[in-house]
């Protein structure tokens, strides 16, 4: 039923991006990485401080301990923060390279290091993986772990060895999860097998209170559920307050609930707010089954709001709140508007909101409604019932019940700003009225501000979360509201990655050149751009001042990789011009002219070609707008030949008649 995934299973929409390392996708990354024998060579000196953490995260990330001992051999220390803004601790933890994970461990890596996602150490606890998780405390894992994971892997010859040695098989993780429930979860039956056969506690339940009976009740396992009733579980048991009939009454499983009363549960016994399982089931609409359960326990109402919301019929619900009917009645343990935001229409989440209902109120796993409502199956209704919850906060006009709205987390530690941020990145959202109103109301207030770059339990903060979901719209205005954004690159490095050049244009700029680079620029200022070609992974060299051939290399390549962002970055935004003419020969082809943000000087790009010799030429360069000629006061890269001749220039005021080789 669809019931079941709201009872078993967390909201988490957000599409995840592989760690991508800023300085992997340059020349000079790439070749350390391809040429293993350039590691031994290697003057970590002329590296900057990034790509060494990059080196040793890219090493990690594959478990090459031989690699990385080589590495922190040569002085690259353990804990410095890569392109992800994580450790090579970090990215070794989550590729479980256990090998990698010990040797960073002894060489003094801190596990407990806080990143940009969060610590090694919570990671490795979130995996579950107890190998990773003792390796990373520097011990090995104690049998208990390795049964609960073998448990949950369906190893049976694994979980019989060490059954057989001793183990506790009751013993809990700190979450009170034992082996028998990670089978349950998992699915496992003949794991589950071995244990009740090995006297494992079958009314065991979590910390929040689920049990392995009312595990296998909800995911439809009716095998593990005969299994464990036949084997003495106490087929009156509860899970989170509810019966285990109610469970099943609630998820519409008769065979679950034949299977109970043939073990003795008894009918009558009801949940925290009195309803017996007969009284759910009738308000799902499960008639047969609630005759089943013996009948209501009083008239079946005319207009149940629990069986029209059931039913997707926003006019029942309409009349079953007119009736006085409660908006946030629970259906089982779930909200009503929850529910409905999950499985339901837009209309029938409109009449729950019209008549009140909580928009903060928490369902199971703790999701709200907002989290609920990117579960729902269909695209359409899903877009509706996000648009219906916003108006109804923008209509409340609360600050405090805004910030629990957006803030709440469901029990995966995922928000649900952070959803809405990463899953609403499309034209449809952003051209609604609604949709645009709600923020520019919501985050009038400076508390609702502080939440875009307050980061959820695995680090990701709503400004990322934009980001990564392509959100162009609330990617602008979050910069807008943080006046500094993310000036790393680690946000337009994921841009560049996913080719997102509409994005990149509405990021803070991180590829700005030092002002003063025209014709005349002291030594400091090309030191200054040498430093920042080597942040870009242009360049390893000396920072001289000095632009011998590695200096121009670099800089050439810079301009070739700025100029393909430049044209993407104009063609998806209205505040640059750029032209494409059908020129006569000799004349340009191509002009473009970008400012992006505080730049000290303002991008253009000029292309000419001439079609009897097929030759074209082009300029890429940074100058000053208010010169005397259009590439006065600046430096370029101009190529002729189609590419085949170039050279690097600095411009004085008046462009081609006053200009110098760099």
């Amino acid at each position: 039923m669809r019931f079941r995934s709201l009872i078993t299973t967390a909201v988490v929409c957000l599409t995840s991006v592989a760690p991508t390392y800023g300085d992997e996708t340059s020349k000079t990354f790439e070749q350390l990485v391809t040429n293993a024998h350039r590691l031994e060579k290697l003057e970590i000196d002329g590296l900057s401080e990034k790509t060494k953490a990059d080196l040793l995260s890219y090493y990690a990330n594959r478990d090459d301990a031989e690699t990385v001992a080589k590495l922190l051999a040569k002085g690259i220390k353990s804990d410095l923060l890569n392109s992800d803004r994580t450790t090579a601790l970090f990215v070794a933890v989550g590729s479980e390279a256990t090998a990698t994970i010990s040797l960073l461990v002894r060489a003094g890596a801190d596990a407990n290091l806080e990143t940009q996602r969060g610590t090694a150490k919570q990671l490795a606890e979130r995996s579950g993986n107890p190998l990773v998780v003792a390796t990373l405390n520097n011990r090995k894992p104690n049998p208990e772990e390795q049964l609960r994971f073998a448990a949950r892997q369906g190893d049976i010859g694994t979980v019989e060895r060490l059954l057989k040695s001793g183990t506790k098989i009751d013993e809990p993780s700190e979450q009170g999860i034992n082996a028998l429930i990670e089978a349950a979860v998992a699915g496992n039956t003949e794991v589950a097998r071995v244990l009740i056969a090995s006297g494992a506690d079958l009314d065991s339940s979590t910390a929040d209170g689920l049990t392995p009976a009312s595990i296998a009740i909800v995911s439809g396992n009716m095998e593990l559920v005969a299994l464990l009733l036949k084997g003495g579980a106490n087929a009156n048991g509860t899970s989170r307050g509810m019966p285990l009939l109610s469970v099943a009454a609630a998820t519409g499983q008769e065979k679950a609930v034949d299977l109970l009363l043939s073990a003795g549960a008894d009918p009558k016994i009801g949940d925290p707010n009195g309803l017996r399982p007969a009284d759910i089931a009738n308000s799902l609409g499960f008639d047969s089954l609630a005759e089943k359960l013996g009948g209501v326990s009083a008239p079946k109402q005319e207009y149940s709001l629990a069986s029209a919301i059931h039913k997707n019929e926003a006019a029942l619900v309409y009349l079953a709140l007119s009736s006085g009917e409660n908006p946030d009645l629970k259906i089982g343990d779930v909200p009503a508007l929850v529910f409905a935001a999950a499985y339901s229409t837009s209309g029938v989440v409109e009449e729950l909101l019209k008549a009140g209902a909580d928009l903060a109120a928490i369902g199971p796993e703790g999701s709200t409604a907002l989290h609920a409502a990117f579960m729902n199956e269909s695209k359409s209704e899903q877009f509706n019932i996000v648009i219906a919850l916003l108006k109804a906060a923008l209509l409340r006009n609360n600050e405090n019940s805004t910030l629990r709205f957006l803030s709440a987390r469901n029990r995966k530690g995922r928000s649900a700003l952070v959803l809405l941020c990463a899953n609403t990145g499309g034209d449809l959202w952003k051209d609604d009225i609604s949709y645009r109103k709600f923020f520019f109301s919501a985050f009038e207030s400076n508390e609702v501000r502080r939440l875009i770059n307050k980061p959820d339990d695995d680090g990701t903060a709503p400004f990322e979360a934009a980001v990564i979901g392509g959100n162009v719209f609330l990617a602008r205005l979050f910069k807008i509201w943080t006046r500094s954004g993310d000036q790393s690159g680690g946000f337009q490095e994921i841009a560049r990655a996913r080719k997102d050049w509409a994005m990149l244009a509405a990021l803070p700029s991180d590829r700005s050149l030092p002002a003063g680079l025209s014709m005349g620029a002291d030594i400091e200022t090309k030191k200054e751009l040498q430093t920042r070609l080597k942040q870009w992974g242009y360049y390893d060299g000396e920072i001289d001042g000095v632009f011998g051939a590695g200096s121009r290399a670099a800089l050439k390549s810079f301009f070739e990789d700025r100029a393909i962002e430049l044209k993407g970055m104009a063609s998806s935004r209205s505040g640059s011009s750029y032209t494409f003419d059908d020129a006569k020969d000799g004349d340009m082809s191509f002009t473009l002219d970008f400012k992006h943000d505080d730049d000290a000087c303002i991008w253009r790009i000029r292309e000419w070609s001439k079609s009897n010799t097929g030759a074209s030429s082009r300029f890429v360069g940074c100058v000053d707008e208010k010169a005397d000629d259009w590439n006065g006061n600046g430096i370029a890269l101009v190529e002729y030949d189609n590419g085949a001749k170039w050279v690097i220039e600095l411009f004085g005021p008046r462009g081609w008649d006053n200009r110098s080789d760099l």
